[in-house]
């Protein structure tokens, strides 16, 4: 979507009731959180429309463990859906 899309966020509203799952990588097809991505406007599009299936990465990693670098994004992600989430 960050490539064919002008607004993830508005193409998830317009879409809500076609998706069944969520990939996360960043624009550069590494580790959320590495990259240029707006994850949050992502995220609150989400939370509008009450989402509740699965998001998984499907990325690759830019460091060479492996193992720190899914955990510094999955940290990262958590927070910023911890965050989007309460507000």
């Amino acid at each position: 979507m960050n490539i064919e899309e002008a607004k993830i966020e508005r193409s998830i509203l317009q879409q809500k009731n076609h998706i069944g799952h969520i990939h996360l990588t960043d624009s550069h097809c590494c580790q959320p959180g590495s990259g240029h991505i707006n994850f949050e406007e992502g995220f609150r599009a989400l939370k509008e429309i009450n989402y509740k299936g699965a998001i998984s990465f499907e990325c690759r990693v830019t460091e060479q463990n492996a193992e720190e670098s899914y955990h510094r994004s999955l940290n990262h992600i958590k927070k910023l859906v911890s965050e989007t989430w309460k507000n």
